[in-house]
């Protein structure tokens, strides 16, 4: 007879690929599924990381066992493509898998702040009313007025340039 011993040697975890993801802007990825195993532990630590902290805002991780998830929350208004590591660690030895992600841009509304409502005095101008204009994406802006009371209002005039503006209203003579 032979006696043979056969020592037990530590398998690395193993974590399951996810495939490469697509978003929009401002749009949260996931939740993305995956599985992580390991032959000796259940007990494994899940972490997820990037280098990418100007794209990904915060990567959430969920699930319990060999069933997880990943969701991405991207930095509001970016975009371009960065990559989200997955390691899943038995204790001992670790394991690491790659997403490739790639976030949109999308055209965002530009935004103009209020002006309160305003009272003035029959055939006095009224102004100039300071407001602001923003866009994300670009300061070259085309700023308009318009009324549909045309027979109260003389002329509407923007002045100003980039973000900072003004709008002078002259009533029409006699109008109220």
């Amino acid at each position: 007879t032979v006696d043979i011993t056969i020592n037990p040697v530590n398998d690395v975890p193993v974590v399951s690929t996810i495939a490469p993801q697509t978003t929009d802007e401002d749009t949260v990825l996931g939740p993305l599924a995956f599985t992580v195993r390991d032959v000796e532990t259940s007990t494994l630590v899940v972490e997820a990381s990037t280098l990418n902290t100007n794209l990904f805002a915060s990567l959430v991780l969920e699930g319990l066992g060999e069933n997880r998830t990943l969701t991405v929350v991207p930095v509001t208004n970016a975009f371009g493509h960065g990559l989200v590591t997955l390691t899943v660690s038995d204790g001992t030895t670790i394991a690491t898998n790659t997403v490739d992600i790639t976030i949109n841009p999308v055209n965002d509304v530009p935004v103009v702040s209020t002006i309160p409502a305003q009272t003035t005095d029959e055939d006095t101008v009224l102004g100039p009313l300071a407001f602001t204009v923003r866009d994300v994406e670009t300061g070259a802006l085309v700023v308009e007025a318009s009324t549909t009371a045309t027979n109260l209002f003389a002329s509407l005039v923007l002045e100003g340039t980039g973000e900072t503006r003004t709008l002078t209203v002259t009533p029409a003579t006699n109008a109220f």
